[in-house]
Parts: structure tokens; C-alpha cells; sequence
């Protein structure tokens, strides 16, 4: 679909919906990406485009190569019901290996069924751990070291 078609569809599905009480007056509804940005600015930016600055990888890319690295189904993440440490641990590995490969936090967030401020959070927590648990960061540095040679070619 052209790209000015889905922003008339994401104006139709925005109308009968509750405006958010921001700052910008609520121009944007509820879960838009950044209502403040024209498409081509969108675009620019790889929001709509998908594009990482690494070429041809995509976010399902790097979903079957954490897939194939760690040996965990993917979709045990995107289960809606409170999750266990265990599958937060492995939301913050997947989130910081797409960050990794330079996607945004909407992209990653979209991919997760969440909000880009999860994908926000998920990162500050990894950060955490990273600097104070040896075994995680040496998991996280093994995983992106076999990305890299599963996706970049």
C-alpha cells in the first residue's frame, strides 16, 4: 500500500478514538508512533521503511536468528499473562540484540506487541545487568557475537 494511504487509514482509525492529553493538544491518537512527524520525516527516520542502516536485515531476522542462538520460541514472549523472570531476562536480550542492529524502539516495541517505552525500560534493565551479572553479560556478548555472523553477510 502506498505510504499516504495507511496515514489516511491510521486518520480514519485515530477519529473514533480517545485523544491522548498531551502536550501537542492531542493530535495524535492513542498509540501512534510520533504524531509530530510529517511521512517523509517518517520515513527519514525508518519508521515506516523499516529500515536499520543495515541493509536487508529485518526485525524478523533478527527474531529467527535469537531464535536459533538461544533455542527459545519467540512467541513465549509476546504471551500477555505477567511474565516470569526467566522469559523478562529474555525480552531484555531480544530487545538489546535489535538494538544492536540499530532498529527503533517502535520497531522492536511493535515486534514485542508492546509500547516503544517497554522497549525503553527493558533496555535501562539490561543495562543494569550487564554491568553487575557476569554470566548475563557474557550471554548477551556470545549472542550478538553469532548474530553478527548469522546476519551480516
Amino acid at each position: 500500500m502506498h505510504i499516504s494511504g495507511r496515514f489516511q487509514i491510521h486518520r480514519q482509525k485515530c477519529e473514533g478514538t480517545r485523544r491522548s492529553m498531551r502536550s501537542d493538544g492531542g493530535r495524535g491518537c492513542e498509540g501512534s508512533e510520533n504524531p509530530g512527524l510529517s511521512i517523509e520525516k517518517e520515513v527519514g527516520r525508518g519508521i515506516l521503511s523499516g529500515d536499520n542502516n543495515q541493509g536487508s536485515i529485518g526485525i524478523e531476522d533478527v527474531i529467527e536468528a535469537f531464535e536459533t542462538i538461544t533455542g527459545y520460541d519467540f512467541r513465549d514472549l509476546l504471551l500477555e499473562k505477567r511474565a516470569t523472570a526467566y522469559i523478562i531476562e529474555f525480552k531484555y536480550l531480544y530487545s538489546a540484540l535489535a538494538r544492536h542492529f540499530r532498529f527503533s524502539f517502535p520497531q522492536i516495541g511493535r515486534s514485542l506487541k508492546r509500547d516503544h517505552t517497554s522497549v525503553v525500560h527493558y533496555l535501562k534493565r539490561h543495562n543494569v545487568l550487564m554491568s553487575k551479572d557476569k554470566a548475563y553479560s557474557n550471554f548477551f556478548k556470545n549472542l550478538c557475537y553469532h548474530a553478527e555472523i548469522l546476519l551480516v553477510k
